[in-house]
């Protein structure tokens, strides 16, 4: 009995000898420290914040494993994990990005906080989501910190449609940085060209632009964070000679636009919408300055291109308009 008695007395004193221990390697790590290690002194376990092993496991805790959670961090780091708790260990020394490492900023999910609001804070980024997928997963639906970014971006951040476009195609308005009015060279003339009007049928984002691969694709986000012009084969028809000028959003010489060659050089401005820059006789005279003889006669246009305009000029068929050939 007495045997028993001293057993229990002596497992007692070691318990509360290697909580003041524990305790007092937690109180006295200070702010430029390594990592607690030892067999009894440490607070995390091996391979807590080790990169190199692939034993790496305090993201792990945040799951709930080994008994802990982004709150029980606290405790220690303090409640923005700054080394303000009782550890003084800093948890942004690794974790350093705008996202201020394990908690985001106030207005992080708010469009109208501008700056702290997450969109604008990974544009900054140049649009690196590898920030993000840390904590969220590779597929963001909720990784380590078990908080899906797929209930807000149903299809994915990387989506085209979650950075520009809306929910009937991905072209602006919006462009990347939420813009919605034409003023905008991200805006622009988009939607004067994707959708068939009076004018012609509807053009392709590859008749101005390579299509990407992919969100990562070099093509797609290159650093200068505006969208550049390839002209496809429709801008140079008829040995059009096509040019962007990104200072003063301008095309030139582009076939869409007579390319100069039907009596006038037009030149639009991409964020000038419905100003008038595409009235018949802005990119061709009437009638076109390649046409002679029998023009001359001033017969109207529907005399031989019935199928395109009517009696007062208008086009009748926009599919049969700058379509690359000419149709009577």
């Amino acid at each position: 009995m007495r045997a028993i008695e001293g057993a229990k007395r002596g497992a007692l004193s070691l318990a509360l000898l290697l909580g003041l221990v524990w305790w007092s390697g937690c109180s006295e790590v200070g702010k430029d420290a390594a990592p607690p290690s030892g067999p009894v002194a440490k607070v995390h376990v091996d391979g807590w914040a080790d990169l190199s092993t692939g034993q790496f496991l305090h993201a792990e805790a945040v799951e709930g494993k080994y008994q802990g959670s982004t709150t029980s961090c606290q405790g220690c780091h303090g409640d923005d994990y700054q080394g303000k708790g009782d550890a003084e260990l800093s948890c942004l020394k690794c974790h350093s990005d705008p996202v201020k490492g394990l908690i985001h900023p106030e207005g992080w999910l708010n469009p109208a906080a501008k700056e702290t609001f997450h969109g604008a804070a990974i544009r900054t980024r140049n649009w690196d989501m590898s920030g993000c997928q840390r904590c969220h997963g590779a597929d963001y639906a909720g990784g380590v910190v078990q908080a899906s970014c797929l209930t807000c971006h149903a299809g994915t951040p990387e989506g085209c449609t979650t950075c520009h476009g809306n929910s009937e195609g991905t072209a602006p308005p919006k462009d990347t940085r939420g813009n919605r009015e034409t003023t905008f060279f991200g805006v622009g003339a988009h939607q004067a060209h994707l959708r068939q009007g009076n004018l012609s049928a509807a053009l392709n984002c590859t008749d101005c632009h390579v299509f990407p691969q992919g969100f990562a694709d070099p093509a797609h986000i290159d650093g200068d964070r505006r969208a550049e012009l390839a002209f496809g084969a429709r801008a140079g028809t008829n040995a059009s000679v096509p040019v962007y000028d990104p200072q003063a959003n301008t095309c030139a010489g582009t076939y869409c636009h007579s390319g100069g060659r039907l009596g006038n050089q037009t030149v639009p401005v991409w964020t000038e919408v419905g100003t008038g820059q595409a009235a018949c006789g802005t990119c061709h005279s009437l009638p076109p300055g390649e046409a002679t003889g029998h023009t001359q006669a001033a017969l109207a246009c529907s005399v031989c291109h019935s199928q395109v305009v009517d009696a007062e000029n208008n086009i009748i068929n926009s599919s049969l308009h700058i379509n690359g050939q000419t149709d009577f």
